[in-house]
């Protein structure tokens, strides 16, 4: 095709269409990868909060498990998500393009591009969109996180104190027929130390 020559009708739709498929494609990819490592964080998260317990003190505990996730929402949700906003905001424009030109009615993207739409007074609830309720996730997550982290610092208790062994038992050979096997028992201070 020569530079300067017009696109003719027929070539316009098969491009927009072409490019609407691949973007949707493309919003579709994007939002189930996100939803697909949470639940691989998630878990991890759940495991660190239930085997982290032996090794690491509360506070601890839920500092290191709220970890995947904060990295969940600042390293992975953020940034795809504005991907995803990228090419909602472009299935916007071709549903514009495409309702002006050829006279169809697409609205889709239309309906989640307009912020003033989804105020107190929606229909379908009350104005919330996944974006929103996935911020304030992130946001207690985080407050949870630093809380968990604040409280193993003041409580100065960051790893499980060891506690007594699991079995200490002291031998002793009376005779080359007889062993005795009894429990240490703690030291008692002698009658003398008390009168000092």
């Amino acid at each position: 095709m020569p530079n300067g020559e017009v696109v003719g009708h027929k070539e316009r739709i098969d491009l927009y269409r072409m490019e609407y498929e691949y973007c949707v494609s493309s919003y579709h990819n994007i939002y189930e990868e996100i939803w697909k490592i949470f639940s691989y964080l998630s878990a991890i998260s759940g495991a660190v909060l239930v085997f982290g317990r032996e090794y690491f003190s509360a506070g601890m505990t839920v500092f290191v498990s709220m970890l995947p996730l904060i990295f969940w929402f600042l390293g992975v949700y953020l940034p795809m998500d504005r991907y995803g906003n990228m090419r909602s905001e472009r299935l916007a424009a071709i549903e514009e393009i495409l309702n002006r030109d050829f006279g169809v009615t697409l609205r889709h993207f239309l309906t989640l591009r307009g912020k003033a739409q989804w105020g107190l007074t929606h229909k379908f609830g009350f104005g919330w969109r996944v974006r929103t309720a996935v911020k304030v996730f992130g946001v207690i997550v985080i407050f949870i996180c630093l809380g968990g982290f604040g409280y193993a610092i003041c409580t100065r208790q960051l790893t499980k104190t060891k506690g007594p062994s699991r079995f200490e038992a002291e031998v002793q050979v009376t005779s080359p027929v007889q062993i005795e096997m009894r429990s240490p028992t703690p030291a008692i201070p002698s009658d003398q130390s008390k009168s000092k």
